[in-house]
């Protein structure tokens, strides 16, 4: 999945920044658009809810391809680590 947008994740099992930068990886975008400290179960839950409502959407439209086969495997294995 491309686009425009990138962003990094870093910090301890305690915190995690998220940095977010406008433009293609390795273009020379130095200095992040947002920064913002989370913890990493309220990140982690927000990507799978964007990635549910991603695969809810292409699903719909009958738009499967390796990328949404392998959005769907990730949460998938993902889903049955949280239920362990």
């Amino acid at each position: 999945m491309d686009g425009p947008y990138h962003f990094t994740v870093s910090g301890a099992a305690g915190e995690w920044q998220v940095a977010c930068f406008e433009g293609r990886e390795g273009s020379g975008a130095a200095n992040a658009v947002i920064e913002w400290p989370t913890s990493p179960a309220v990140f982690l839950e927000s990507a799978h809810v964007a990635a549910r409502s991603i695969l809810g959407f292409c699903d719909a439209r009958e738009w499967w391809s390796a990328e949404t086969d392998r959005l769907r495997e990730v949460i998938t294995v993902t889903d049955r680590g949280a239920a362990s």
